[in-house]
């Protein structure tokens, strides 16, 4: 990578690539949404309230959290904030000038957000935390795959010499209107002629046609046996996430055929996405809770090993990593054993709005049958890898410490409320020996 000439901005950048890299652990990922998309929940949520499918107490909550945010973000101008606040004071009612008034800011906060940003950076001060984590999830908001933003800034910080983060953002931002999301077709490919009632649809390729639409978008056909495909249509900014897309899309008609004929889809493991130069797995990157407590076996101590680092940054005597991934992790660390109690509930804060939002689409799609929720892909994305990380603790819980879930939730709370600056090291405790 193409150091910076500030040191703030080499860790923002790695911090920002961290969140869009699909290796990045459960602990240093992304756990939330972006403030924009926050927006436009908040005024989804406000309509579904009036009918009924969500409660008030939810959409105030969603309110409270916003305003929150809102108020912290640099990238506001003062004016909006308190116009926000203003009309947030209470319960938006659909059709309302409040109402209209959170769609509108949202618009015109995201017309130019990673500008905003770039102004931010170019006074030089700024927090690395909050930069990183709220431009990488208003771009996966926006449609962007994890990969195409990975890949375009490292592009981007290999062009620059010496790398500026403003710029960078200047760039993002004029990526978002140059890739605006479009209709992608992605080639479904089957093994077998699918076992379906009425046939095969007219719709689908078959024989001599698969591997025309291969030829003309320019894939290799070599060793492609297909007797039948199906061509997706899906809305992406880029190729990658409309492979994301369709195999998302795949899952539901293998499921819908599995119930409707009892007989499996016999799908070919590749998509072919037009654009592309390749092909690409079908069952790359699923999304799912993995319980590793499962299967961990032979442990040893993370709780012993954990105190003996906190003790280091805690005294100072933390030898200098060489990763600025490593760096910025332990830049964290000293600063929540400096304020235990302030930093995990800004943690505990950020978890519990994630499993809120989650509750919230559980109660769009069987309440009032939604299943185009501006939140709700983001939503999916965001609580997976804290979700396993949970169901982890929770396991852990029953079959290490024979405890039911409510009494770890019971031990949790005490941990979290009793905490203090006085003994850092007691954060080490809420691991539980994982």
């Amino acid at each position: 990578m193409t150091p910076s000439v500030n040191p703030l901005e080499n860790l923002a950048v790695v911090r920002l690539l961290e969140f869009l890299s699909e290796r990045s652990p459960w602990n240093r990922s992304l756990w939330g949404i972006g403030v924009v998309l926050a927006l436009d929940e908040l005024y989804e949520g406000c309509a579904a309230m009036a009918q009924g499918h969500l409660s008030e107490a939810s959409i105030k909550r969603l309110i409270s959290s916003l305003n929150k945010r809102v108020g912290l973000h640099p990238g506001f101008t003062g004016a909006e904030k308190k116009l926000l606040n203003l009309h947030l004071q209470q319960v938006p009612r659909p059709d309302s000038v409040a109402h209209y008034i959170i769609r509108q800011i949202s618009s015109i906060v995201s017309a130019d957000y990673l500008t905003r940003w770039g102004r931010v950076l170019a006074s030089g001060i700024f927090n690395v935390e909050l930069f990183a984590r709220s431009v990488a999830a208003h771009l996966l908001d926006a449609g962007f795959s994890e990969q195409y933003l990975h890949d375009f800034i490292n592009t981007r910080i290999q062009r620059s010499i010496p790398f500026s983060l403003a710029r960078l953002c200047d760039d993002l931002q004029q990526e978002m209107i140059a890739s605006p999301p479009r209709e992608i077709e992605v080639l479904l490919a089957f093994g077998s002629v699918p076992r379906l009632r009425n046939g095969v649809p007219p719709s689908w390729l078959q024989g001599p046609t698969i591997i025309a639409w291969l030829r003309t978008h320019g894939f290799d056909t070599a060793g492609v046996r297909a007797p039948a495909a199906l061509v997706l249509r899906v809305r992406a900014r880029d190729a990658i996430g409309a492979a994301q897309v369709a195999r998302s899309e795949s899952d539901r008609y293998a499921a819908r055929t599995l119930l409707a004929t009892g007989h499996p889809l016999n799908r070919l493991p590749k998509l072919w996405v037009a654009g592309s130069t390749a092909p690409v797995d079908l069952d790359h990157e699923r999304r799912g809770v993995e319980v590793r407590e499962l299967y961990r076996e032979d442990r040893t101590s993370n709780r012993e090993r954990s105190r003996l680092i906190g003790g280091m940054i805690i005294d100072g005597s933390m030898p200098a990593l060489p990763g600025l991934s490593d760096q910025a992790a332990v830049t964290r660390m000293r600063k929540l054993f400096h304020s235990p109690k302030v930093e995990l509930e800004t943690i505990r804060e950020v978890i519990s709005d994630s499993f809120h939002r989650l509750y919230r689409q559980r109660n769009l799609i069987l309440h009032g049958g939604k299943l185009d929720s501006v939140a709700l892909t983001p939503g999916l994305r965001t609580v997976a890898k804290l979700a396993g990380a949970g169901m982890d603790r929770v396991t852990h819980g029953h079959y290490v410490q024979n405890l039911k879930p409510l009494e770890l939730v019971a031990k949790a709370n005490i941990a979290l409320a009793l905490v203090d600056a006085t003994n850092p090291l007691a954060c080490v405790e809420l691991l539980e020996a994982s």
